[in-house]
């Protein structure tokens, strides 16, 4: 897909140019993911954090080997990179943490309640838009970033909460190391505190914890009680509304997507089915419901 140029003039009369954003396709990005999959798992160009530098130069040489026509420069990479990597990092908070909505790990998008998901955008912006989108490079992302970010620590925790960690350790470390070393009166007097309040301490501890893990389990019940709560609720309102054609006004909303043709219009209202509708009916930006019904498209 060509990147779009417009012309406009200057007060002097001279024609500038402006370039207008690339739009990639579902193909694209599959292509750019398996790449550098491979490039992860062969080793060679892996480097501490990330991969060696000259890797994005590399990726264009292997895409072009492979989709010529599409001219990709590394530049173009490496902005596409900061994208994917923005929303892989919000939905594997959201697989792991997401409070009152869920992950369906089969069609790798959120799921769950519409509005505790918006609440949740509030305080998590690049997860805006993801609701009920779905993202299908997730699996090799997280091979990629999550498994190899998180050496040592909990593999399943998001990138920028393994950074968070990492920068925890060495200011606990910088701090340990800044304490004087006590004298021997000094230590003795140590010694006798420990001696003294060792047991109630460790008894104090269990009990912290025990209590924890109390609001853990309750909190872990009341967001299974609120999503059995939201989809009893989804059942009774469909219920009550009774059946209709869930494509009626469908042939009108997909030719608003631009860069669909008459052609596959057609073949989308044959091939869509109600769970289709549903999803393209929720999508809000114009560029995730032309990449969803190219999906369908592919998928068909």
């Amino acid at each position: 897909m060509c990147i779009r140029r417009t012309s406009t003039m200057t007060e002097t009369g001279a024609s500038t140019e402006k370039i207008s954003p690339r739009r990639w396709t579902l193909e694209e990005d599959t292509l750019l993911v398996n790449l550098l999959l491979s490039l992860h798992v062969d080793g060679k160009w892996k480097a501490e954090g990330g991969f060696k530098s000259g890797y994005l130069v590399h990726l264009e040489k292997l895409i072009f080997d492979k989709m010529p026509e599409a001219g990709l420069k590394a530049t173009n990479i490496d902005s596409r990179l900061g994208y994917l990597k923005k929303r892989f990092n919000a939905l594997l908070e959201i697989k792991h943490k997401g409070s009152g909505f869920g992950w369906d790990d089969g069609l790798k998008m959120v799921t769950g309640d519409r509005k505790l998901f918006d609440e949740w955008c509030k305080s998590h912006r690049d997860a805006k838009g993801l609701y009920r989108k779905p993202f299908p490079l997730f699996d090799a992302m997280e091979e990629i970033y999550s498994k190899d970010r998180a050496t040592g620590v909990n593999s399943n925790m998001p990138l920028d909460r393994v950074d968070q960690e990492t920068n925890n350790e060495i200011r606990n470390a910088e701090t340990q190391s800044a304490v004087e070393v006590p004298n021997e009166e000094s230590e003795i007097s140590k010694r006798t505190l420990d001696e003294t309040s060792n047991r109630p301490t460790k008894k104090k501890a269990r009990k912290n914890k025990e209590i924890q893990n109390m609001q853990k389990s309750f909190e872990k019940l009341m967001g299974t009680m609120l999503e059995n709560s939201n989809s009893q609720i989804a059942q009774l309102t469909a219920m009550l509304e009774g059946p209709k054609n869930f494509k009626t006004g469908l042939r009108e909303e997909l030719g608003k997507v631009n860069g669909i043709s008459r052609n596959n219009i057609l073949t989308l209202l044959m091939t869509m089915a109600e769970s289709d509708v549903a999803i393209f009916r929720d999508l809000t930006d114009e560029d995730e419901k032309y990449d969803f019904l190219g999906m369908i498209l592919a998928r068909d």
